[in-house]
């Protein structure tokens, strides 16, 4: 695994065309690329980006006889913690902030021997972390951390357990706390393999089985549902939804949202979602 410093420039409004991109400050580098109409994100690499104390950036764009420059504000927050197994040890590990296009640079950072990580990354894109040793779901399934975005620096300890609470997602109502996530279980899917069922186990889950914490405190769950998605090419897969009652919480931070199955003999795993 290697990470690149990097810088990410999406430039929306496109006409069709050949486009010219150059980095003015905080150093010079040059792009060309061709572009339908719409949007596209291109990639500057240089260690220089590694300074999270970088607040602007300047751009030069040409189309042909039309040049614009724009000075660009940076916003960075730092989310840190430190990686444990759901025995206390710590757990050293990749934690890596990935996007849909995995061909494209991707922010990574390696904890420390005892679990201690640091993760930079910009305000006003979303994040998707998920935190694994280099077995990678061989004898653990990934930890996932996800937020629309960050507004500012976030403190939390993921665990790594064999349980994997995939796609996690909060979201209020008027009435109540709607989480969701799909729900893997890496000695289901171990059973599987073995067995040649070429189909993944869905585990079944009791309340008595899930505990859901928003900044730290516990909240009772009201509802729990099986249903099933659209899992693209004409599949569905069952996920859980579950409804958790609407409380006041702090107007001015963020809500740290900490769900955790411990079952006794299809795993034991956690996934945080962070809304602002």
């Amino acid at each position: 695994m290697k990470n690149e410093p990097f810088l990410e420039l999406v430039l929306c409004g496109l006409t069709a065309g050949e486009y010219a991109v150059e980095l003015l400050s905080p150093v010079r580098l040059h792009q060309t690329f061709a572009s339908p109409s719409g949007h596209k994100s291109i990639f500057f690499l240089n260690p220089a980006f590694a300074n999270p104390q970088i607040s602007e950036v300047s751009v030069r764009v040409q189309k042909g006889t039309i040049v614009k420059e724009f000075v660009i504000p940076l916003f960075v927050h730092k989310l840190t913690g430190q990686v444990r197994d759901f025995s206390g040890q710590p757990f050293p590990a990749y934690v890596w902030a990935v996007s849909n296009d995995l061909n494209s640079p991707q922010a990574m950072v390696r904890t420390d021997s005892e679990g201690h990580f640091t993760l930079w990354y910009p305000e006003g894109k979303a994040l998707r972390v998920f935190i694994d040793d280099e077995s990678y779901s061989r004898t653990t399934y990934e930890c996932w951390i996800v937020a629309e975005e960050l507004k500012d620096d976030i403190r939390l300890d993921p665990r790594v357990g064999d349980f994997e609470l995939w796609g996690l997602h909060a979201w209020r109502t008027q009435l109540n706390w709607q989480l969701y996530f799909w729900p893997c279980s890496l000695p289901l899917d171990l059973r599987s393999k073995r067995s040649g069922w070429k189909l993944p186990h869905f585990p079944r889950l009791t309340k008595e089985e899930i505990a859901v914490r928003i900044n730290g405190a516990e909240s009772q769950i009201k509802g729990l549902h099986r249903v099933r998605v659209w899992a693209g090419e004409g599949k569905t897969h069952p996920v859980y939804l579950l409804e958790l009652p609407l409380k006041e919480g702090d107007p001015c931070g963020p809500q740290l949202i900490q769900v955790e199955v411990s079952t006794a003999t299809r795993g034991r795993g956690e996934a945080w979602y962070i809304v602002w």
